[in-house]
């Protein structure tokens, strides 16, 4: 993983990059930023081993191009990054992405609605 973007940077966009890689090749940590014209954030995500990542998660999406009911959600270890899912009957994805720092001293939340496939 390089950079992931979700969005559009003239608009509103969600970024994951910066990662950083620990002696075995396993991403340990990575920036995630919310950008737009009214507000820019960033927290820095850990990508704990023992859970599923966020890649596996958008992974799911991708196979689940087709639709499902309710919810997805995932979660760093921490809490610091939650991202929720939701797919309408016309194709589009809603993505909830809430980013908290330091035991919710600050909580910013992004929604984006994306294209399916």
């Amino acid at each position: 993983m390089d950079r992931i973007q979700i969005g559009n940077e003239s608009d509103f966009c969600v970024v994951l990059d910066n990662p950083r890689f620990n002696d075995e090749g396993w991403v340990e940590y990575y920036d995630l930023h919310l950008r737009s014209d009214a507000m820019n954030a960033t927290i820095k995500v850990e990508n704990s081993a023992y859970a599923v990542s966020v890649w596996d998660f958008f992974k799911e999406l991708d196979d689940n191009w087709s639709g499902w009911d309710g919810q997805k959600s995932w979660r760093a270890l921490e809490d610091e990054f939650r991202l929720e899912a939701t797919m309408s009957k016309t194709g589009h994805i809603n993505l909830c992405f809430r980013f908290n720092l330091y035991d919710y001293q600050w909580l910013a939340i992004a929604n984006i609605c994306i294209e399916s496939g």
